[in-house]
């Protein structure tokens, strides 16, 4: 099976990024940085004003912002990447929706080594940011986040069912836990779990186990000879089959109004979550605790990454927008009050939590920091220190949808454990092909 891409479809992906571009007045003489990632203006804007408030640089030395969306999905900015280099009009950042998808261009040398301009800041970066944003021992970008595991869980209902999630550690624990649930509460769920598992999950489960590859060096697929890839599967389907695990998936339209009317009681998602739980369930505020996924199945993690192309045209302030943004902890601030969401380095967690009363004393109810309590950055922190890298291959978006579509076939039914195991690796072969001929 072909890996190229068809002009038409290429065409097609500019003139959406055409449509979706930001517009935004230039300074004249500043140097002017594109970025390229997905989404609406909206979506994106708040990067730009945290730019402006927290660079060092003075009006006239600063980069002009302008973005470009590839479309809806970070695949869709990925072609349209392929289509800006193919044409050596590379943009001046992109952002990768996971680090696993920024490999391919890694190894084809379109994305820049910044490891020297940020070994100052080394020591103040979270370790497990620096593993995601790295690929053999060398920095590729940024992470807008680490990404970690979190289990959160509804603590009122918890405590009422006698579930103490400390004392969870294996698999085994977690499902007997759900069984306990599911008998103090029989018209709750103590998960979700669907037909359609989605990235996250995929990639969720497979960085659970030390070293799990797809394919060897050699281009090898190892889903029928390495046996954890079985132990995945059947607790997947385990999992997806128990009573106690309500059959629906993440983001199906059914998803959302199961938390909001109580029926789901906790979520095995990542710490992006305290972005959206607030306003999927926001007469639950205060209810929500947050811990770690259990220890046998709790390691993995991944990351936004955000990288600069190696031919890009302003290397110097792509890298110092990418540092100010990222790295500045004046601007972590900023971005948690926006969303939430922890930054990647000591110093800017140290600053969040500095700043947690004040912002907590202007925080609705709803806003993550109102909604979990101050004790969420703590709460969250704790959790990436489990966050390691996948080792992916080039391929490994083509090879997660695979994957994803034979969970589906056995979580359905329409395969058994066996067959779906047999049948992934079968269309690994026919359809990928060499993983690393890219």
């Amino acid at each position: 099976m072909t890996k190229k891409i068809t002009l038409v479809l290429l065409v097609a992906f500019v003139c959406f990024g055409t449509l979706f571009a930001a517009a935004t007045p230039e300074k004249e003489g500043n140097p002017s940085i594109e970025m390229l990632m997905w989404g609406g203006a909206d979506r994106l804007n708040y990067l730009k004003t945290i730019y402006e408030k927290t660079t060092s640089l003075s009006s006239n030395e600063m980069a002009n912002i302008t973005f470009t969306s590839g479309g809806t999905g970070a695949t869709d900015s990925y072609q349209l990447f392929r289509l800006k280099l193919a044409s050596n009009d590379a943009p001046g950042i992109v952002f990768f929706g996971g680090e696993t998808a920024a490999t391919e261009f890694i190894m084809n040398g379109d994305i820049l080594n910044i490891t020297s301009e940020v070994k100052d800041q080394m020591n103040d970066i979270l370790p497990s940011a620096v593993d995601l944003a790295s690929y053999k021992g060398e920095v590729y970008g940024l992470p807008t986040q680490v990404k970690s595991k979190v289990w959160y869980y509804r603590e009122d209902l918890f405590r009422e069912a006698g579930i103490n999630v400390g004392e969870i550690k294996t698999f085994d624990d977690f499902y007997s836990a759900g069984m306990k649930f599911k008998e103090h509460f029989p018209e709750k769920y103590f998960i979700n779990l669907g037909p359609t598992p989605n990235v996250d999950v995929v990639i969720g489960w497979l960085g659970s186990y030390d070293n799990l590859t797809i394919a060897d060096e050699a281009g090898n697929f190892r889903i029928t000879t390495d046996p954890r890839f079985r132990d995945m599967y059947e607790k997947l389907y385990k999992l997806a089959t128990a009573p106690f695990s309500l059959y629906v998936s993440d983001w199906d339209s059914d998803w959302q109004p199961n938390i909001e009317n109580g029926t789901i009681a906790s979520l095995l998602s990542w710490s992006w979550m305290t972005e959206f739980l607030p306003s999927y369930a926001p007469n639950q505020s205060g209810l929500w605790a947050i811990t770690a996924w259990p220890e046998e199945f709790g390691y993995g993690g991944c990351a936004e990454l955000i990288s600069i192309p190696t031919a890009t045209s302003n290397k110097a302030a792509s890298v110092e927008v990418l540092k100010t943004l990222y790295l500045d902890s004046d601007g972590a601030v900023l971005r948690f009050k926006e969303n939430g969401l922890l930054p990647v380095t000591y110093s800017g967690v140290e600053k969040v939590n500095a700043a947690v009363a004040d912002i907590a004393a202007t925080a609705s109810s709803t806003s993550p920091l109102g909604y979990f309590g101050t004790g969420m950055v703590d709460d969250i922190f704790a959790t990436m220190k489990y966050a390691t890298k996948y080792n992916s291959d080039p391929s490994f978006n083509a090879e997660e949808a695979i994957i994803e579509n034979h969970l589906n076939l056995m979580i359905t039914g329409i395969e058994t454990i066996d067959q779906a195991i047999a049948n992934t690796q079968k269309d690994l072969i026919m359809q990928v092909g060499n993983p690393y001929d890219i």
